[in-house]
């Protein structure tokens, strides 16, 4: 990636979404209140980096095509590098792991790291709806197929 692209990334919001509802602890509320630090000093807010992580879920079973090989997804995964996400939330990687280790303790994500693709799970969010679509079950949560 080009220090240009960089410099210029716009961390993502989940806008496919009408609704979406959540299982909310204490833990996650303090820690979504929270910042970590860039590699430049720059305190970002750890709700906007876990509404950049949400952007990237499926809402229907698909094939992943991101990266190196292809992953089948269900609704409420999304694949993910820890590579890509340090470039782009300009993080060393220690840093990063940090960060979604602890999202993980708190209960917001659940992380699977393999060779052929890693996949994070979200199982804090209970469903969706998304614009004249019908309300979806999380199956990450309720564990439904």
């Amino acid at each position: 990636m080009n220090k240009l692209s960089k410099e210029t990334y716009k961390f993502q919001i989940p806008s496919r979404f009408e609704i979406i509802t959540f299982r909310m602890t204490t833990e996650v509320m303090n820690l979504l209140s929270g910042t970590t630090e860039n590699k430049r000093g720059d305190k970002i807010s750890n709700i906007t980096l876990f509404y950049d992580l949400l952007s990237r879920m499926a809402v229907n079973a698909k094939v992943s095509n991101d990266f190196r090989r292809p992953l089948a997804l269900r609704p409420g995964q999304a694949q993910y590098s820890e590579l890509r996400l340090a470039e782009q939330w300009q993080m060393n990687r220690t840093r990063l792991r940090n960060l979604l280790d602890r999202m993980e303790q708190a209960g917001l994500i659940y992380t699977n790291r393999s060779l052929v693709g890693s996949v994070m799970t979200f199982p804090s969010v209970l469903g969706w709806s998304r614009p004249d679509k019908p309300y979806i079950r999380n199956p990450a949560f309720f564990n439904a197929d």
